[in-house]
């Protein structure tokens, strides 16, 4: 949820708090590592991080291959998350799934499940951030932006693909 309320945004809450989970723990293993309360032999914070990236998957228009942008109710209302909705279906309330795709083209995306494919062995990540990419490559290229910049530099840590390289190469010197 964002920000005390019912709705969920896909530009900059979920994926770069996935993306955050995943740096933290790549920069303090030992520590994370050893906070398994589940006792699953994975880190805490990275089942929070697969539990956001898994909510990121059901975020992706199976038609287009992008990503949707929101989930809210688009009204303004102020006020705690319980009266935000009637929670009966086909209201003035009910939840709108925004079907623009996110300002960055889904790079904190991208980045997030590239991140996380690295220490979770779920193949859905890897696949989703690679198909993302390919569906999004001209844009996240031609938008000069820091976040496509870093969604492939994630995609080459994790695969160690040259095309990935490239890609980052060529986003640095624009942003350079």
């Amino acid at each position: 949820h964002n920000a005390g309320d019912y709705h969920k945004h896909m530009d900059d809450n979920t994926p770069v708090s996935v993306y955050a989970m995943v740096a933290a723990y790549e920069n303090n293993k030992e520590f994370f590592a050893a906070l398994d309360r589940d006792g699953n032999r994975q880190a805490d914070l990275l089942d929070e991080a697969a539990w956001g990236a898994d909510w990121m998957l059901k975020m992706i228009d199976p038609k287009t291959g992008q990503s949707w942008r929101n989930v809210t109710n688009d009204i303004d209302y102020w006020g705690i998350p319980e009266r935000d909705t009637d929670t009966i279906a086909n209201s003035p309330d009910d939840r709108v799934v925004d079907t623009g795709n996110p300002g960055d083209f889904g790079a904190w995306n991208i980045a997030g499940w590239a991140a996380l494919a690295r220490h979770v062995p779920d193949a859905r990540y890897l696949n989703a951030a690679q198909r993302m990419w390919s569906t999004c490559e001209k844009d996240l290229i031609a938008g000069h932006n820091a976040r496509a910049l870093i969604a492939a530099i994630e995609l080459y840590r994790t695969t160690h693909e040259k095309r990935y390289e490239d890609s980052a190469d060529q986003l640095a010197s624009t942003l350079l």
